[in-house]
């Protein structure tokens, strides 16, 4: 008998404990699930906001609206840009609570969280859960640790569809993903792919339309990935990645294909070596094979922007996060003017490098414009202000001659013939080439001064 009791009293106290642990596991679940928006919100163009959040003993629910803000004023439709998702919330430290449920898995957690897309909150979401039978197109599965680290699980279901909306036709592989962020958002890791996606898109019925005819579009092989972590400023330093494999747009009506191979992005942002007060964030762009009418080559574009003040762009961050919240703020811009001087003030620079190699040629160019802070600026800005701005800059381009007499076949070969008189190019064997400098407020083209104005020569 006694021995019974004991038992009894055991069991009622692991009850009582996992009862208790599963309530304080809800309180951190909802903490949790209120950093990720506040975390979310700051590096997104989308106003995140809680529509509903309901606590239970072992499990939550909660209801999340997402609201694109950037360019929607010139949006016809702004319903279309409001959707909403649904997170069912299954609380530690095991989340029994959702045993059974596809994709929930049983190991130890602060919580683990599943999030679909709620049909009811946009009418295109109703007729992609139509299109997917009533069935969720989109689940994000996430296991949140006891520090507040979390771990997620992003899939889409594969879809064929025929005849829907302007849409003749359409097979989408479906989307896998991981992620994985630090506690507080300290830090991303992740990537995402889909294997294909091929669709056609009716030919309009309307003359005004710019379509005349079925145009295909098939995609191979598009992977993204992130890898980034929190440091100075609180800005997110790292890489980001986003590759084609090949993407193909192709109208019934013309046998040559616009197709595009290995076309990949890569971004990366990090602290200026030299000066840990500011940030350096460069662009590549790249395709391995581009191909359009007669035009079959590779290309490479490059985008940097140097020296950046670090204080600045978080400022610019918090004035985005502050127009999200109240878009009508009169002082908007006047704060917008601030911080741009502080940004000025590091004499950030811009470099812009191109290159490409076609069938008709190659082409190399390279832009570098270096800035400063410009003073008291005028009500309306002109190009006295612009040069003020301006401390320096240069431009080389050199372009092989086959590949200028095909660029200007259209526009004729006689503005071809005044731009070599007027000395804005040169040529030297069998290429053409331009450089020019902007420097003590004056422009140079191939060493030739070039007037800006008798009233900007006055100003300088």
């Amino acid at each position: 008998m006694n021995r019974l009791t004991g038992v009894a009293v055991v069991g009622l106290v692991l009850t009582a404990g996992f009862v208790g642990a599963a309530y304080w596991s809800g309180q951190q679940a909802e903490q949790w699930y209120k950093n990720a928006i506040a975390e979310a919100s700051k590096y997104s163009e989308l106003e995140i906001t809680p529509v509903r959040y309901e606590r239970g003993l072992f499990s939550s629910e909660a209801v999340t609206r997402y609201r694109w803000v950037a360019g929607s004023d010139t949006l016809s439709d702004a319903a279309d840009l409001t959707f909403a998702t649904r997170e069912q919330i299954y609380h530690g430290p095991l989340p029994l609570a959702g045993w059974g449920v596809s994709g929930v898995p049983m190991g130890l957690a602060a919580a683990v969280v599943r999030q679909t897309l709620d049909p009811e909150s946009n009418p295109w979401l109703r007729q992609l859960a139509a299109l997917y039978g009533g069935q969720d197109p989109l689940v994000l599965t996430t296991q949140v640790g006891f520090d507040g680290a979390s771990s997620t699980q992003v899939s889409m279901r594969p879809l064929t569809a025929n005849n829907v909306g302007e849409w003749q036709s359409l097979k989408f592989s479906g989307l896998e993903g991981q992620a994985q962020f630090g506690a507080h958002g300290t830090s991303m890791r992740g990537d995402f792919s889909v294997p294909a996606l091929e669709a056609v898109i009716k030919a309009a019925a309307t003359a005004e339309s710019l379509v005349e005819s079925d145009v295909q579009l098939g995609l191979r092989d598009m992977k993204a990935s992130v890898n980034q972590r929190k440091g100075a400023f609180d800005l997110m330093f790292g890489d980001t990645r986003f590759t084609i494999g090949e993407l193909r747009v192709q109208e019934a009506a013309n046998e040559a294909p616009i197709l595009l191979t290995n076309l990949a992005m890569d971004a990366m942002m990090a602290p200026h070596p030299q000066n840990l007060q500011q940030v350096n964030i460069d662009t590549v762009f790249k395709a391995e094979k581009l191909m359009v009418e007669s035009w079959n080559g590779a290309g490479s574009l490059r985008l940097a922007f140097h020296n950046l003040d670090g204080t600045a762009l978080s400022q610019m961050q918090q004035w985005q996060q502050k127009m999200i919240a109240q878009p009508e703020d009169l002082q908007a811009i006047n704060e917008l003017v601030k911080v741009a001087k502080t940004l000025l003030n590091g004499k950030p620079e811009i470099v812009l490098d191109t290159d490409a190699k076609v069938t008709q040629g190659d082409w190399r160019g390279k832009v570098v414009l270096n800035l400063q802070n410009y003073g008291e600026s005028a009500a309306i800005p002109d190009l006295s202000m612009l040069l003020k701005v301006l401390e320096k800059g240069s431009a080389d381009l050199v372009v092989s001659k086959n590949l200028a007499n095909a660029l200007v076949a259209q526009a004729g070969q006689q503005q071809l013939f005044d731009m070599l008189a007027a000395g804005f190019l040169r040529l030297e064997g069998d290429h053409y080439k331009a450089t020019a400098r902007f420097e003590n407020g004056k422009l140079f083209v191939n060493d030739r001064e070039i007037p800006l104005g008798a009233d900007d020569a006055a100003n300088q």
